[in-house]
């Protein structure tokens, strides 16, 4: 262009004579000007079009750098943010104007600052994409686990995506925490069957084997008592495991209801040595039980029943593991909080034991032996004492043995107490009685038909709810014995028609489930429960207080 415009210069310059025979050259210089004229207006156009491209482009990066699902940032060398998009704003919380040109070490948690910035110098130096997990925490300060994917661009200029894997790692450590649950209650469950794997098989042994030996019609009548006692105990020892077993199910599915009263801490101690199962239980142990009362008796509000059977295994450790000296009882106020007792003299604890006291299937040495049953009894206190809202927990004797303790909360109540009376055993009395036994399983209509042999009753036998029903209208009853779970119809439906017509009749239900006693129903239908496996004296018992009470 310069060199055209020159030659032009040039020809201006020139005389009409010269012009008119230079005038071929002029025109031939006007065309190439036009067509570079031409060639310009067509280059100004396709860098228009280029330039609007550009434009586009750059508004679908910045489009997409913004409203990416990731968070973006762009830093310098040390780390201060340049640029950041949407995600990243929502991931701290702030605006861009309050994190534009700030350190991201100001957002890194957990103080691993320097960690950071070796981070940012490794970047730099490998010009490979680096990636590192921080904690973050945001304007709230909340704590967010974050993963850098950061790799160098331009200038030591550095592009990292921030991926928030917070859900991540807590899945992570679910699946940690899931995983080492597995192991223990595989660990468990090997423990569980290893060792009522022996602790049944011992009273079974003594049930069957001395089964076994009364059939023998030579044994005098003198050994046939001490064999039916022997397979007595190991039914009960049996049942109790059986029942612990159970129970600690329940705990762990908190399927437990508490059931709240008014009674004395002083008389709650006292029955303990006045019930007949201590008595039996602990007749041949020359161990003597010492009972520390208050001074001014107090009135706790809780689960009477399962208070019972906190302080009764505690009792039951204490005279497994101690040969000599006394077993003392007792409670003591302390602010709002009842404290019970139970104290030993016996070996005490070891302190590796002692960190696994209340874990299930942990049994104690006592001189070298390990002690029968299945470890629960510590489990089931321990779970029944949460459940009151208390705490237990075990302490060293200073003069040997063992204490264990058990704090709950005493809640003062308005209601007058009034001294328990022992209601007076009424002589027993159920001959003439017509009682109807409702109970589809035969081996159980015998036993409760064999309980009655001694007595002169009329037996009636109905092998379902509704055969109940029919013969309750046929023939005059004084008592039923209703299996709540039998065929055609259960007992409980049975109930419910008896009623209508009866309302006065006098009915027991019969149940293996221990949780019905908390069932309103049921409350309402029977006058009584009796669970299985069935207690003899105790059914007579129930029987004759509801006929001749």
């Amino acid at each position: 262009m310069e060199n055209l415009r020159k030659r032009a210069e040039e020809f201006l310059q020139l005389q009409n004579s010269e012009l008119s025979e230079k005038m071929d050259d002029v025109k031939k210089l006007m065309h190439e000007l036009q067509v570079y004229q031409i060639e310009l207006e067509m280059q100004n156009h396709e860098i228009q079009e280029n330039a609007e491209k550009l434009r586009n482009a750059e508004r679908k990066f910045f489009t997409l750098f913004n409203f990416a699902p990731i968070a973006y940032f762009l830093f310098d060398y040390k780390g201060v943010i340049e640029e950041c998009n949407l995600k990243a704003l929502e991931l701290l919380n702030h605006s861009k104007e309050q994190i534009m040109n700030k350190p991201m070490v100001s957002y890194i948690a957990e103080g691993r600052k320097d960690e950071f910035y070796s981070f940012l110098d490794e970047t730099i130096r490998s010009k490979h994409l680096q990636s590192a997990e921080f904690s973050i925490f945001n304007r709230e300060r909340d704590i967010i686990a974050i993963e850098f994917n950061a790799i160098q661009i331009y200038n030591d200029n550095i592009l990292a995506a921030a991926i928030d894997i917070t859900e991540k790692r807590k899945k992570d450590l679910q699946l940690t925490s899931a995983l080492i649950k597995a192991e223990l209650s595989d660990k468990l469950k090997t423990d569980f069957l290893n060792t009522i794997s022996h602790e049944i098989r011992t009273p079974l042994n003594a049930i069957v084997g001395f089964s076994d030996l009364m059939c023998n019609t030579n044994i005098s009548e003198e050994k046939r008592k001490l064999f039916s006692t022997r397979i007595k105990n190991g039914s009960n020892q049996l049942l109790k495991i059986i029942e612990d077993i159970l129970i600690v199910s329940k705990l762990t599915n908190q399927d437990v209801i508490r059931q709240d009263t008014n009674f004395s801490t002083n008389n709650f101690l006292k029955e303990t040595k006045t019930n007949n199962d201590f008595k039996n239980k602990y007749k041949n142990y020359s161990i003597p039980l010492i009972l520390n009362l208050l001074n001014t008796d107090e009135i706790i509000y809780s689960d009477r029943e399962k208070l019972r059977s906190i302080v009764d295994r505690l009792i039951e450790n204490a005279y497994k593991f101690t040969n000599e000296g006394v077993i003392e009882i007792g409670c003591y106020k302390k602010k709002s909080i009842i404290v019970f007792y139970v104290k030993d003299t016996g070996i005490g604890i070891s302190e590796e034991t002692q960190e696994k006291l209340f874990k299930p299937f942990v049994q104690i040495e006592n001189q070298g032996l390990l002690q029968s049953g299945l470890g629960l009894g510590l489990v089931i206190a321990k779970g029944y004492v949460e459940l009151l809202s208390g705490n237990i927990w075990y302490e060293p004797n200073n003069l040997g043995g063992s204490v264990f303790y058990v704090a709950l909360p005493l809640e003062i109540t308005d209601l007058q107490f009034e001294e328990e009376i022992i209601n007076k055993s009424i002589p027993l009395d159920i001959n003439k009685k017509t009682i109807l036994i409702a109970e589809d399983e035969h081996l159980n209509y015998e036993l409760l038909s064999e309980l009655f042999s001694d007595f002169d009753v009329n037996i009636i036998h109905a092998e379902n709810g509704k055969m109940a029903v029919e013969l309750f209208k046929i023939h005059k009853i004084d008592i039923i014995l209703m299996d709540l779970k039998m065929p055609v119809m259960d007992g409980i439906a049975a109930a419910r028609i008896i009623r209508k017509i009866n309302p006065k009749l006098k009915i027991i239900a019969l149940t293996a489930h221990t949780n019905t006693k908390n069932d309103n129903e049921v409350n309402e239908l029977f006058d009584a429960l009796i669970f299985k496996p069935i207690n003899i004296s105790a059914t007579l018992n129930t029987l004759n207080n509801l006929l001749n009470g």
